[in-house]
């Protein structure tokens, strides 16, 4: 039998690997990825070759979008969307809809780990080059000039069910914050949403 490698249907869809392509470009492909960028010049030395996609910066669209079907097949829909990139820079994983830069949903324990590696045995607070500096750096940077209260800091939700609901339910806040002239910040605690 014979499969078809390329085809240009009367729509002006282009297909690889298939001869129905669902959109402008559709590749199907059989084992092994069926896409691979690589950026490199006639002498096939690296250079700065990649991807760009361009959208119009509405958060309905849907710049770049990873689905992979639950029960091992080929027909995904958007409620198995593992990644996605839309418009207005939202970036989702696990979910469709992002509600903030970065918005991660999982079922399983932990959400999210980050390590960092050093060969480091020792530090010195306050030294991010130092082996102790492995954590989060936080920022909140403002156009004016800072004022008492003003910072930034983490914030911690619970929620009986829905994802939305927890915009309501703050129980706890971290914060550093610009405490009279210290401009350095001071960390406070809060147990309640007030």
């Amino acid at each position: 039998s014979t499969s078809t490698a390329f085809v240009i249907d009367s729509n002006g869809k282009v297909g690889i690997g298939t001869s129905t392509p669902g959109a402008r470009l559709g590749i199907v492909g059989g084992s092994g990825p069926s896409a691979w960028f690589v950026g490199t010049n006639s002498a096939g030395t690296s250079t700065d070759g990649g991807l760009i996609i361009d959208g119009d910066g509405e958060s309905n669209d849907e710049l770049f979008k990873i689905r992979a079907d639950t029960n091992g097949g080929s027909s995904a829909t958007d409620s198995d969307t593992k990644f996605i990139v839309r418009g207005d820079g939202g970036v989702g994983i696990g979910m469709l809809y992002p509600q903030a830069k970065l918005d991660i949903v999982s079922s399983s324990f932990p959400v999210l780990q980050t390590t960092r590696t050093t060969s480091l045995t020792s530090g010195t607070i306050g030294n991010y080059g130092s082996g102790i500096a492995s954590g989060y750096v936080l920022t909140t940077e403002t156009s004016g000039n800072m004022a008492d209260g003003f910072g930034g800091g983490l914030l911690f939700y619970l929620a009986d069910s829905g994802y939305n609901s927890v915009t309501t339910n703050a129980q706890a806040r971290i914060y550093a914050q610009r405490d009279s002239t210290d401009s350095q910040a001071a960390i406070g605690f809060y147990t309640t949403n007030s």
